[in-house]
């Protein structure tokens, strides 16, 4: 790395951090992002010397590698900036793709928790049921951990063995379970497909919003769990135009 690019590189990264924790991203950066970014170039900078120096130590002792270039205490803001409102403009069409993409009716999506303790025939119906909509892309199945072997190949086996002829997904998702406060199986959830509402939810250890999923506990079809969710108009009001296709192709 050159010197100019040292400092520059430690800000595009400390700034680019701070940008993607915000739902809206302005593109400007103010004199306080530039101030902490750059009192944190300076600590990596200082870390980086230490490392250098160190370094430097072990090759006079008889150690012998290609060093490490000796970190610089250049600081190239302008170009720094340059980057950081690039990478700005670049997160902002990637959040207005997402949200347009989650606000869509293929914005909706199921999920069929379930655990190895249920009898056979009930996972595969509901493999089956999944495999219907959306050719078992819509509806995934969700297991909390693995079988009572405890090992992660023969669980996928004995998943895979369940699945024979039948198209649908099934994750071990332990999160999951978490996210959408699901205590007991099985349990049929209906949900706003957000992954950046859902990835915040997983770094943070919170629960989504109620308003934000439907859910049924219950061994019941996923269509009579569809029609339940339907009579109540309210809570369904978003979801309706995407449940009443998907228990139509059951």
């Amino acid at each position: 790395m050159s010197k100019s690019n040292i400092g520059a590189g430690v800000i595009v990264l400390v700034l680019s951090a701070t940008l993607s924790s915000q739902s809206v991203f302005s593109g400007e950066v103010t004199n306080e992002d530039i101030a902490a970014a750059k009192a944190s170039a300076q600590s990596a900078l200082k870390n980086a010397t230490s490392a250098y120096e160190a370094q430097k130590k072990q090759q006079s002792s008889g150690v012998r590698w290609e060093m490490m270039p000796k970190p610089q205490a250049e600081f190239d803001q302008k170009n720094a900036v340059a980057d950081v409102q690039a990478n700005s403009r670049m997160l902002n069409n990637i959040m207005a793709q997402t949200n347009a993409s989650a606000l869509n009716q293929d914005g909706i999506k199921g999920i069929v928790f379930i655990s190895f303790s249920m009898p056979d025939v009930t996972i595969r119906s509901y493999m089956d049921q999944a495999s219907k909509v959306n050719n078992g892309k819509t509806i995934k199945l969700t297991i909390r951990g693995l079988d009572d072997s405890g090992s992660l190949i023969k669980t996928q086996k004995h998943i895979a063995k369940l699945m024979k002829g039948i198209n649908a997904e099934v994750d071990i998702d332990p999160p999951s379970f978490d996210r959408f406060k699901i205590d007991k199986v099985p349990a049929i959830v209906f949900y706003k497909d957000n992954p950046l509402e859902e990835a915040s939810c997983a770094v943070k250890g919170e629960k989504l919003k109620e308003g934000e999923y439907l859910k049924l506990y219950g061994d019941v079809p996923i269509d009579y769990a569809i029609n339940h969710f339907l009579k109540d108009k309210r809570k369904s009001a978003s979801f309706a135009e995407a449940l009443i296709p998907m228990r139509d192709s059951i």
